[in-house]
């Protein structure tokens, strides 16, 4: 049974450790005890993780640090390493600089790495926070996107359905049928829905003498007079009374012998009318 006796060097018995981590991964485990002044505080085992267990046991007036490494399961043939705590420091005889012992500096080795591994562990659980943090933050900015989407899409539909019915269907239904409702051709007139053709301009004389002066954009008195009408519409009704108007006026253009019976019916008829006198 081989016995070596060192004084104390954490790395010697780290290189111990990964000696038996690597002969645990090749299948072939070896087990150990380990004593400290003659005090067995790690029982015959092929645990590892039980290996640091010694830690506990160190103080400041332990002198002697033993680890027994068996050959095989079913054996007591081993090999002792035995470190000394007490005497000379290990890696030079000068005082550490620190004024700290050999065990006090094994210690607050052992102590320093434990901090490191909490900090790893606080960092992982906050960069975990944030990336959930950051999932949520994404998935509302996609929401908010999607109403924006939405907002704008009817907010064109309604543009549409007040500006193109009122321009379309309104100016349709009165050229149509400017002759059978009482004030139709002025209507018409007023919405532009029957405009005269536009005579051909004149040709000048030969020795006429022809001048072209910068015209300034204006509003015509027609164009001025549809505005107002539509400003009207839009005074007196909501915008459901307005969906509405434009609903019957399109019903009327697809069924033009409607009209005559809304008409009687708002006593717009000649024969309504003259019925009521």
């Amino acid at each position: 049974m081989p016995l070596i006796t060192e004084k104390f060097s954490q790395h010697k018995v780290d290189l111990i450790k990964r000696y038996l981590q690597r002969e645990i991964e090749k299948g072939r485990p070896k087990e150990f005890e380990i004593i400290v002044d003659d005090f067995k505080v790690v029982s015959r085992t092929s645990d590892l993780e039980e290996f640091e267990d010694y830690e506990q046991e160190i103080s400041q007036d332990s002198r002697n640090l033993t680890i027994v490494v068996y050959g095989n399961a079913n054996g007591n043939r081993n090999t002792r390493y035995s470190f000394t705590l007490q005497g000379e420091p290990v890696t030079s005889k000068a005082s550490p600089a620190n004024g700290l012992g050999e065990i006090d500096q094994v210690i607050a080795q052992k102590l320093a790495e434990k901090d490191k591994e909490h900090q790893f562990t606080q960092l992982k659980e906050k960069l975990s926070s944030t990336q959930q943090q950051l999932t949520e933050a994404e998935e509302y900015a996609e929401g908010l996107q999607k109403r924006i989407r939405d907002m704008e899409e009817k907010r064109y539909t309604n543009a549409v359905s007040l500006g193109e019915v009122a321009s379309v269907v309104l100016k349709t239904l009165v050229k149509e049928h400017a002759a059978r409702i009482p004030g139709g051709q002025a209507l018409a007139g007023l919405l532009g829905a029957d405009v005269a053709e536009e005579a051909p301009p004149a040709i000048p004389a030969a020795n006429a003498t022809v001048s072209f002066e910068p015209q300034a954009p204006a509003i015509d008195e027609q164009t001025q007079n549809r505005i107002s009408l539509i400003e009207q519409m839009q005074a007196r009704f909501n915008e459901q009374q307005m969906m509405a108007v434009f609903s019957i006026l399109d019903a009327l253009v697809a069924q033009p012998d409607k009209i005559e019976a809304v008409l009687v019916q708002l006593e717009l008829h000649p024969a309504a009318a003259a019925q009521a006198a």
